[in-house]
């Protein structure tokens, strides 16, 4: 892929402002459930070593890493949505913009996991009661999103 072609996950814009704490509820989720915990967190590693790094090019690079890797995948979801951007709209996002990112691609492999398991339910079960209790969410969007 060259830069002129990079892909970038789209948030819903409802949802832009929650990101990090439905990532927060799809991990513990994960470790209440005992699923997929273990597997997902190593799938996770290298996006939590970008965030940590706070270097654009490592975030930009491993976001580009996980999409080509999962990017099938994660299209069956339908709050997410992969597109192309041209590289001077990529190279114009900020840390925070990548950040978030890295906080989708966390709560994506973290979700794709677990929904190819046999506790699928018992997860989506879970991630829903956790994001109520956030009082984050509308009982109308945690419809939307588990329907």
């Amino acid at each position: 892929m060259d830069n002129n072609q990079l892909q970038y996950i789209k948030i819903q814009s409802q949802y832009a402002d929650k990101v990090e704490q439905f990532e927060k509820c799809v991990v513990k989720a994960a470790k209440l459930t005992h699923a997929i915990a273990d597997t997902a967190e190593k799938k996770c590693k290298q996006a939590r070593i970008a965030m940590e790094s706070g270097k654009i090019d490592v975030m930009r690079n491993t976001i580009q890493q996980y999409i080509c890797q999962y990017g099938q995948d994660w299209s069956r979801f339908r709050d997410v949505r992969i597109q192309l951007v041209d590289g001077n709209t990529y190279a114009q996002l900020s840390a925070v913009d990548l950040i978030q990112q890295l906080h989708c691609v966390i709560t994506l492999v973290y979700k794709d996991t677990a929904l190819k398991t046999v506790n699928k339910e018992a997860f989506r079960e879970c991630v829903k009661s956790l994001l109520k209790q956030s009082k984050m969410f509308t009982d109308k969007e945690l419809d939307a999103m588990f329907a």
